[in-house]
C-alpha cells in the first residue's frame, strides 16, 4: 500500500510511476534452472504462474487479491486494517492457463 501511495497510484490520481500488483497465496518451490555459471534460482509452481497472471492482469492502481489470500488472512487485525484502505470489488476473472475462472477482490487505494 505505501508503495501504491508513494507513486500515486490511488484512486482518481495520475500515478507518476504506473503500477498494477498481484497478490496470491500458496505453495511455491524454489529450483535452479540452467547450468554451470550459467544459472540462477527461481520460484517454480502453479501458484507462482497464477501470481504472474494476477500481476498482468492488474491495471495501473489495482491490486488483485485472490481468494486463497483473502481466505488466508481470516480475522489478522492487521491485514484487515490494510485491506479496509482499499476500494474492494469482489470479481472473477480468466486468465491464461487456466481452464476455471479464478475468484479475486480488485482493490484500488483510497485517497
Amino acid at each position: 500500500l505505501n508503495i501504491m501511495k508513494e507513486t500515486q497510484n490511488i484512486q482518481n490520481v495520475e500515478a507518476w510511476i504506473p503500477l498494477g500488483i498481484g497478490l496470491n497465496t500458496g505453495v511455491a518451490h524454489m529450483g535452479v534452472i540452467g547450468n554451470g555459471k550459467a544459472n540462477d534460482i527461481t520460484p517454480l509452481g502453479d501458484e507462482v504462474n497464477t501470481t504472474a497472471r494476477l500481476c498482468s492482469s492488474a491495471n495501473t492502481g489495482e491490486i488483485y487479491i485472490s481468494e486463497q489470500t483473502m481466505n488466508a488472512i481470516g480475522k489478522d487485525s492487521n491485514s484487515i486494517n490494510l485491506l479496509n484502505q482499499l476500494k474492494l470489488e469482489k470479481t472473477k476473472i480468466r486468465v491464461k492457463g487456466k481452464s476455471e475462472e479464478l475468484n479475486v477482490n480488485i482493490g484500488q487505494v483510497i485517497k
